[in-house]
């Protein structure tokens, strides 16, 4: 007569120390998952840095604000301004060569129509932007390192002011190269 009960209330025990050791090892495994894909980070006067980042050139920057300032602002300015900043045939090259130089393998000289035509989408954007912009401000960067160390890679923020006063956020990814921020595409 007792033994349905005491069967009863085994199987009861035995469920509720499995669901202890479930949430137990939910406890103990959950802050290491949610955590994971974190690194750390400094903000700096609104600039992101990785751990062991380079730091990015204000004077790059400025530059290339200066140059997208002048050139977007008024519709009379020629665009060749700005060809500098963007990867063109002979500027993948070049810089796919530096990479394979300094033995990054993964890419070869079948990558730079992909940099150019991300640069050329970037490019026509601007060029619909002419006349219509009041200044271009930046906002935030954060810079790091690609695949190897020569890879330096600045996501920038910006503001556009537009003359009719609307304002629009622009992300672009932007490859330090020869001197130069290389304007590669929209950062979506």
């Amino acid at each position: 007569m007792w033994q349905p009960y005491i069967y009863i209330k085994l199987k009861c025990m035995y469920r509720a120390v499995i669901i202890a050791k479930i949430i137990l090892v939910m406890y103990l495994l959950m802050p290491k998952l949610l955590f994971a894909q974190q690194t750390p980070r400094a903000f700096v006067n609104g600039n992101t840095t990785e751990k062991n980042a380079f730091e990015p050139s204000p004077q790059q920057l400025n530059e290339l604000v200066e140059a997208l300032n002048c050139t977007l602002g008024t519709a009379g300015q020629p665009f060749d301004k700005l060809d500098q900043y963007f990867f063109d045939e002979k500027l993948a090259q070049a810089y796919i060569t530096m990479l394979q130089a300094n033995n990054y393998p993964q890419i070869n000289q079948q990558a730079a129509p992909m940099f150019i035509a991300w640069s050329n989408g970037v490019k026509e954007l601007f060029q619909s932007y002419r006349g219509k912009i009041a200044e271009i401000k930046p906002v935030q960067t954060s810079q790091r390192f690609g695949s190897t160390p020569d890879m330096k890679i600045v996501a920038a923020r910006f503001n556009l002011y537009f003359k009719d006063g609307a304002v629009e956020p622009l992300r672009l990814l932007l490859i330090d190269f020869n001197g130069y921020y290389r304007i590669l595409n929209t950062e979506e």
